[in-house]
């Protein structure tokens, strides 16, 4: 049988021949543009995060220098005060009840320069990186027992970063003392409703402040209180810091 150019053979298979044009550049360009569109992308959020820091920043040293100005004046109407007094007492132009109606109010106004300086150094603590580690810090802890097993806790976690970065965790809080004839140790989650096994979770830029009721066991009297903070991520780090129970 003779086949001529162009014939079929019937009953045979026929493959579909597809022609695609073969661009080596294109797929190197599509490469690219993803990669620019990755960069532009990454920018934006950066600078929003940048400029959002800013405006943390500049809000937390107007809250800084307005404590400032308030401790200048307190302290320079103390001084006032103090001179009427000394003035009034010489030229006994008042009686005693109103020279101690003064010094009231030189005390009221030294309680208040003691909580605006405490402030004032809590402010600097988290703003003057120079001055201080760098990191998460486990700032203070404050209690105030209350009316029977009761007591009232304030803790205050802070960082100091450069870049205002977001550090989280959980920090756990072990009351520690004696119960009857034993040394025994208590978690906060056990004795607070409001704290739960995992610790007290943080997540935070500058600072954060954790407030709740403990309720001590029975016969159970503390000494102290160790708290230990952990932080996750990359820069992860475990710091610990032990306090005194107050004495009523």
């Amino acid at each position: 049988m003779t086949l001529r150019k162009g014939s079929v053979v019937q009953g045979s298979q026929q493959d579909e021949l597809v022609i695609v044009r073969h661009r080596p550049g294109h797929a190197r360009r599509a490469l690219f543009w993803r990669l620019v569109s990755l960069v532009v992308v990454a920018a934006a959020a950066f600078a929003a995060a940048w400029f959002y820091n800013i405006d943390t920043v500049k809000r937390l040293r107007a809250e800084r220098d307005t404590l400032q100005s308030s401790l200048q004046n307190n302290q320079a109407s103390i001084d006032m005060l103090s001179q009427q007094v000394g003035i009034l007492e010489k030229g006994g132009q008042v009686d005693r009840q109103a020279a101690d109606s003064v010094r009231e109010s030189i005390r009221s106004l030294e309680d208040q320069v003691d909580g605006l300086e405490e402030e004032l150094a809590f402010y600097k603590s988290i703003m003057d990186p120079a001055a201080v580690t760098k990191g998460l810090k486990i700032h203070s802890l404050s209690i105030q027992p209350g009316d029977g097993q009761q007591a009232g806790y304030r803790l205050m976690l802070t960082q100091v970063s450069d870049n205002g970065t977001v550090v989280e965790g959980y920090a756990h809080v072990t009351l520690q003392g004696s119960q009857g004839d034993q040394t025994v140790s208590y978690a906060l989650s056990d004795l607070s409703d409001s704290v739960p096994s995992e610790g007290i979770l943080f997540r935070f830029r500058y600072f954060q402040e954790a407030t709740g009721t403990i309720a001590l066991p029975e016969g159970f009297t503390p000494s102290k209180v160790l708290v230990v903070a952990d932080s996750t991520g990359r820069k992860a780090r475990k710091i610990e810091a032990t306090f005194d129970w107050p004495t009523q």
